[in-house]
């Protein structure tokens, strides 16, 4: 977000606030060393017993390494580090993808680490993102509207779309028809669209009552960044494999009965995994701008963008 920044490793005292900026490969390395020793004390996620949820754990800080080296194209420990997550029996993908998003679907199989949002009416211990994402001609202020090219991007039949966009005239499962004529793209945001009963100003809660936790970190996104990983060392297979499961989890979602949809790779390029990324994570996992920066996508998909300038 910033560039370069401070890097503050201890407490200031009163005055100490005017800190010279470090270098990124001075922060990187300090993600790295806290990530190493979180891992090293955290709890798997199988050992949490009492107040589980929202607690971070050794898959929550390998998620966050993960990341921090494909940051830096470190692929061989971007892959070896993802493997040990998927590979460590703590996480499986949940069976059905347009449900990860509800309430219903916090914390489920493939959740690695979630912001959990409390939903007591009323106390403004939960998230006010409901609101700003909502439609507007219903209780919320319409903002992050899926764009067309959003929409275009998703293969023919991919349960995901629905669980992802509101289209005009969509039947939602509260009953309510979708109206969304108010929006500047002519869709809504799926994601964080609440069906009547746990919209908070219908039950006696406000702004900050919004019951819909922040998926940080999960399994499926695990997979898609150690596929990318897994091509750049040359294990295409490999790579081919994660996608794919990603795909048939996608595939038997929604209730879909065409189990020709989203047929399976067989060889991915890195083109293949951005695509698979773009469409697992759209407006849900709040990562397309950065993951655009990253892979050095930003220019040539962001009108006005300058590298160097806008990321």
């Amino acid at each position: 977000l910033f560039g370069n920044v401070p890097l503050i490793a201890k407490p200031l005292q009163t005055g100490d606030y005017n800190q010279p900026q470090a270098t990124p490969a001075q922060i990187w390395a300090q993600i790295e060393l806290d990530a190493d020793s979180a891992i090293a004390i955290l709890p798997q996620q199988s050992e949490l017993t009492v107040d589980k949820n929202g607690k971070a754990t050794v898959g929550a800080a390998k998620a966050l390494l993960l990341y921090a080296y494909l940051w830096q194209q470190k692929w061989s420990d971007a892959q070896r580090i993802g493997d040990e997550i998927i590979n460590s029996g703590q996480y499986t993908l949940a069976a059905d993808y347009t449900k990860i998003f509800t309430t219903a679907g916090e914390f489920n199989t493939g959740s690695i680490f979630e912001i959990n949002m409390a939903n007591v009416p009323g106390k403004n211990v939960g998230s006010n993102i409901n609101l700003w994402q909502n439609p507007r001609n219903t209780w919320g202020y319409g903002f992050v509207c899926p764009t067309q090219n959003l929409v275009n991007s998703f293969e023919p039949g991919d349960p995901r779309l629905k669980a992802t966009v509101i289209a005009n005239g969509d039947v939602l499962s509260d009953g309510t028809v979708a109206n969304t004529t108010s929006s500047q793209t002519g869709y809504y945001n799926k994601k964080y669209w609440l069906p009547q009963n746990e919209i908070p100003y219908n039950n006696g809660g406000g702004a900050g009552d919004g019951p819909t936790n922040e998926r940080i970190y999960r399994l499926a996104v695990v997979m898609l960044w150690t596929a990318e990983a897994a091509v750049h060392n040359g294990e295409v297979g490999h790579a081919t494999d994660l996608v794919n499961k990603v795909r048939e989890r996608a595939r038997k979602s929604g209730g879909n009965t065409d189990m020709g949809i989203l047929p399976p790779y067989g060889t991915v390029t890195l083109d293949n995994i951005y695509h698979e990324q773009r469409v697992e994570t759209a407006l849900g996992d709040h990562i397309r701008f950065f993951e655009l920066v990253r892979t050095g996508k930003a220019a040539g998909t962001l009108p006005g963008y300058k590298e160097g300038v806008h990321n």
